[in-house]
C-alpha cells in the first residue's frame, strides 16, 4: 500500500508495472513470448550456493548485530553525551 508521503516511488513503482505489462502484452501479441526458466541446479550450482551460505548467514547476524547496537547503545550514547556537556559547563 502506498502512503501519502510515498507517493512518488509508488507511481514509479506502478509506472514499471505497466511497462512490464505492456511488453509482456506486446510481445505476445506477435509470437514472441516471455518464457520464465529456474536455473539447472548442476553440481557447480550446488557447489557455489553451498559455498555462499556461511557469507550469507554472516551478513544476516552482522544486521541483526547492528538493529541491536542501535536499540541498546543509542540511549547510553545520550545519556553520555548530556554528561560530558553537564560536567563542561561547571
Amino acid at each position: 500500500m502506498c502512503k501519502a508521503g510515498d507517493f512518488a516511488l509508488c507511481v514509479r513503482a506502478d509506472r514499471w508495472n505497466l511497462q512490464f505489462l505492456w511488453l509482456y502484452y506486446a510481445s505476445w501479441r506477435v509470437g514472441f513470448g516471455l518464457k520464465f526458466h529456474f536455473p539447472r541446479l548442476t553440481a557447480e550450482v550446488r557447489r557455489v550456493l553451498y559455498l555462499m551460505i556461511p557469507g550469507t548467514m554472516g551478513a544476516g547476524v552482522m544486521q541483526i548485530n547492528l538493529l541491536v547496537d542501535m536499540f541498546l547503545g543509542d540511549p547510553v550514547a545520550n545519556r553520555i553525551l548530556a554528561l560530558f556537556v553537564f560536567c563542561g559547563s561547571t
